[in-house]
C-alpha cells in the first residue's frame, strides 16, 4: 500500500480547500494510506477541510506545527517562528512511516515538504493553484526545482512557471461533485446574482457593487462569504451600508453549501479585479446550471465561452460589468443555464477530474 502525505495551509471551505478534500478521498479509495495534515496557525473554518474528512472519508487528518510561507512572516521574529516550526516539524516526521510521495496542495506548503522529502527520500507532488508572480515566483521558483511533478488547474496558472519547470507540469482543469440541476430553472420575476467568495480585497466586491449602483436592473444580489483569515480583505458589510441600493442587496454570510443558494440565483458574478487561476465557483455554478458573468482574463478563461456559458466584462470595470448586467434578457439567461449544464458534464465532473489527478500522481515513482 502506498503511504502518502498530504499538506494544505487552511482549514476551510473554500476553492483550493475542497480541491484538497477531492483529491485526498480519491487516493484514499484507490487504495492508498493517506495522512493529511494541516497547520496549526490558522483557525479551522466552521465548515472546514478537516471536518469534512472526519465526517466522510478514510484519510487521516491532524493539525501539525509546520513552516508555511505567509506575509506575516516577513519580519525578524517571523522568521525565528519559522526556524522553530521547522524543529518541531522534522522532529514529528521522524516519528511516522515514511511516505513515498508528497501531495502539497498550495505553494505555501513547498518548504515543509522539502522538509520531507530531505529527510525520508519521498517524491514530491505540488498541486498548483496559483499564478505566480513578481518575487514571489523567484523564491517559489526555486523552492519548486525538488518537485518531481508539477499539477497545474489552468493555463494560465501553468505559464506562470517559469520555462525549466514546464516540462514536468501538466495542466488537469478542476471538477466538482454533481449539485444536479437547481430546483428554480427558469428565471421568474426580477432576476436573482449570486457572488461567492472570501472578501479578498482582489476578490472584486468593490467592484461589483459600485456597478450595482450604476445598473438598472430590478434584481437582486446576494453576497455569500466571509473575510478571509490572513492577507487584506475588502469590508463588505460597509460597502453595502455605504451602497444606495443596499434594499436590493443581502449579505447571506458563510455557508456549508452553495447549494441553497444557487437554488435561487439565476447568474453568478465572478467580479475579481485581478486574473483568477480558475475560479472553482463557476463550474460549481454550472452543475447546477447557472451561467457566469466574470472579468475576463485568467483561468476562467478556458472555463467559459463568452455568451455561450456566460459572459465577460472589462476586468476592473465597474461600467463595463453594469453594462452586461443590464442586457441580459430571460432567454439569454435561460439558454446560458442550458449550455452551463452541458459543459458541465463534459468538461467538469468529478470522477474525471479525480482519474486525471490520479493518472499524473501515479506517473511519479515511490521514494528513493
Amino acid at each position: 500500500m502506498s503511504e502518502i502525505l498530504a499538506l494544505h495551509s487552511s482549514d476551510e471551505n473554500y476553492g483550493a480547500d475542497r480541491i484538497v478534500q477531492y483529491v485526498v478521498t480519491a487516493l484514499s479509495r484507490d487504495g492508498a494510506n493517506v495522512r493529511l495534515l494541516l497547520p496549526t496557525d490558522v483557525t479551522p473554518g466552521r465548515h472546514g477541510l478537516s471536518q469534512n474528512l472526519l465526517a466522510d472519508s478514510d484519510v487521516e487528518v491532524s493539525h501539525k506545527r509546520m513552516p508555511v510561507l505567509r506575509r506575516r512572516y516577513v519580519s525578524f521574529r517571523g522568521v525565528w517562528q519559522l526556524i522553530f516550526d521547522c524543529f518541531a516539524f522534522l522532529n514529528f516526521v521522524r516519528s511516522i512511516a515514511k511516505p513515498d510521495k508528497v501531495y502539497v496542495a498550495t505553494s505555501a506548503m513547498l518548504p515543509t515538504a522539502i522538509l520531507v522529502k530531505a529527510l525520508t527520500g519521498a517524491r514530491l507532488i505540488l498541486h498548483m493553484q496559483e499564478r505566480w508572480s513578481g518575487a514571489d515566483r523567484l523564491i517559489l521558483s526555486a523552492l519548486a526545482l525538488f518537485t518531481s511533478r508539477i499539477i497545474c488547474i489552468s493555463s494560465v496558472v501553468q505559464e506562470s512557471l517559469p520555462r525549466s519547470l514546464r516540462n514536468r507540469s501538466r495542466v488537469v482543469l478542476n471538477g466538482v461533485p454533481d449539485m444536479g440541476l437547481r430546483k428554480r430553472d427558469h428565471v421568474q420575476g426580477p432576476p436573482s446574482f449570486l457572488v461567492a467568495s472570501r472578501w479578498n480585497l482582489w476578490k472584486g466586491h468593490g467592484t461589483l457593487l459600485n456597478a450595482w449602483e450604476l445598473c438598472q436592473t430590478s434584481g437582486y444580489l446576494r453576497i455569500v462569504g466571509g473575510p478571509p483569515p490572513l492577507g487584506e480583505g475588502f469590508d463588505v458589510p460597509a460597502a453595502v451600508d455605504a451602497n444606495r441600493r443596499q434594499s436590493q442587496i443581502e449579505i447571506v454570510g458563510e455557508v456549508e453549501s452553495l447549494l441553497a443558494a444557487l437554488d435561487d440565483t439565476d447568474v453568478l458574478i465572478v467580479p475579481s479585479d485581478a486574473p483568477e487561476p480558475f475560479g472553482l465557483v463557476a463550474i460549481e455554478a454550472f452543475s447546477r446550471g447557472v451561467p457566469v458573468i466574470a472579468s475576463a482574463g485568467g483561468g476562467l478563461d478556458e472555463v467559459m465561452r463568452e455568451g455561450e456559458e456566460g459572459w465577460f466584462f472589462e476586468r476592473g470595470s465597474a461600467v463595463d460589468l453594469a453594462r452586461v448586467i443590464d442586457r441580459l434578457t430571460l432567454q439569454m439567461m435561460r439558454r446560458a443555464g442550458e449550455i452551463s449544464r452541458r459543459t458541465y458534464e463534459s468538461k467538469f465532473a468529478l470522477p474525471g477530474f479525480q482519474e486525471r489527478v490520479l493518472q499524473e500522481i501515479a506517473l511519479v515513482g515511490g521514494r528513493k
